[in-house]
């Protein structure tokens, strides 16, 4: 099985959020023992359900012993409603949610099955759960079904998703040695040809094209490190964070001609959002914006304002450099797309998913006849 962390926060948050109270499961304890015993007929059931369906018949035909799986879901079934709610069984359901990724189970059939679980639930409140109690006893055992959905769901995203992110850490990992090879062989053969020659600037493209190929790498790793980490949610003043990130990239290109302007709204400078997110995200955008300006007009104006809700912060990077074209702005948050020949192509699909992540959205603009606008829209924060 997939050794991934149990997040206990996230599913007392579940837990929480669908309202199932003690008063509630001590109402349905003296139903607990009817619907414990009804058990084996549940795994039979269970088992006769999804043994009908070809795509889930060929799982079921591997278990062996055959119908071990119905004892299997007997006993999850006795336990849901045996078992209290608490630390232990939300680690049970979220374990049986690992499983299904284990076994290659699509999580739509998984949600399917609990549709399954919901309607033979209900036949039992319906012919063995006493009238006027049928109404509580129904709703109790919808939302201990619907926390087992949204466990299996989280388990089956984590799940997957980490899988999908070990690939990519591992592919981007083995590209980078090769690379850094081929980059050091090249410069040792550049130093023995003359500086001049077709060799010499055959050599310098190939140099080239690797520093692109260890950007590529490089912000694959920050794509897949910012993918796996939840924000953490703090008070960020933008005037500092963008002051800071614009002097680091001017230091870092060696930008010494361009003319910035920064306006700040003195109502709309602080927003709620991760820290880190924040400056990876505008140090994507500032280095766009200065590698697109005119170089004949370089001037970058960065500003901060709001909307008529005034919950949100609009901050907006304008450069003097061509629109991009509609089929430009179309690919523009595509990965590996990029209109300039070194670009990697992950700078906006990096700037978009943190905007996401805290809550805000990023959108590109062409200002015709002056050049090409960014917008950042994130969550206004108060002075703490």
């Amino acid at each position: 099985m997939l050794n991934i962390p149990v997040p206990h926060d996230r599913l007392a948050f579940f837990l929480a959020e669908l309202g199932i109270s003690d008063e509630e499961l001590d109402f349905l304890a003296p139903y607990r023992d009817t619907f414990v015993s009804h058990g084996d007929e549940f795994g039979r059931y269970f088992y006769d359900y999804f043994y009908a369906i070809p795509r889930t018949r060929i799982i079921i035909d591997h278990d062996k012993p055959a119908r071990r799986l119905a004892k299997t879901l007997s006993n999850w079934f006795e336990s849901l409603f045996k078992e209290r709610l608490n630390k232990e069984f939300l680690s049970f359901l979220w374990k049986s949610g690992i499983r299904h990724v284990d076994v290659n189970v699509d999580q739509r059939y998984v949600n399917l099955g609990y549709a399954a679980t919901r309607q033979f639930c209900h036949r039992i409140i319906q012919s063995q759960v006493p009238s006027a109690a049928r109404p509580q006893v129904t709703s109790t055992v919808d939302k201990m079904l619907d926390l087992c959905v949204l466990v299996a769901t989280d388990a089956y995203v984590t799940a997957t998703t980490r899988c999908d992110l070990e690939v990519i850490k591992g592919v981007a990992h083995q590209v980078r040695n090769p690379i850094t090879v081929i980059g050091g062989n090249i410069l040792r053969l550049q130093r023995k040809i003359e500086s001049s020659g077709k060799d010499s600037q055959m050599l310098e493209s190939i140099i080239s094209q690797t520093r692109r190929l260890e950007r590529m790498v490089t912000d694959i790793g920050v794509y897949n490190e910012i993918f796996r980490e939840d924000p953490q949610f703090t008070v960020n003043s933008l005037q500092q964070i963008l002051s800071s990130t614009i002097a680091q990239v001017k230091e870092a290109k060696g930008i010494n001609n361009a003319v910035v302007e920064l306006i700040f709204h003195p109502g709309f400078t602080l927003v709620k959002a991760d820290t880190r997110d924040l400056q990876v995200m505008f140090r994507y955008l500032v280095e766009n914006s200065f590698e697109a300006m005119d170089l004949n007009d370089p001037y970058l104006r960065v500003s901060s304002g709001g909307d008529s809700s005034e919950r949100f912060v609009h901050v907006e990077i304008f450069n003097t450099g061509i629109p991009p074209d509609k089929d430009q702005l179309d690919n523009l948050y595509t990965p590996f797309y990029s209109s300039k020949p070194t670009g990697t192509g992950f700078g906006l699909p990096i700037a978009r998913m943190i905007a996401r992540k805290n809550l805000g959205t990023v959108t590109i603009e062409p200002v015709p006849g002056r050049g090409t606008k960014c917008m950042v829209v994130l969550p206004k924060a108060e002075p703490a």
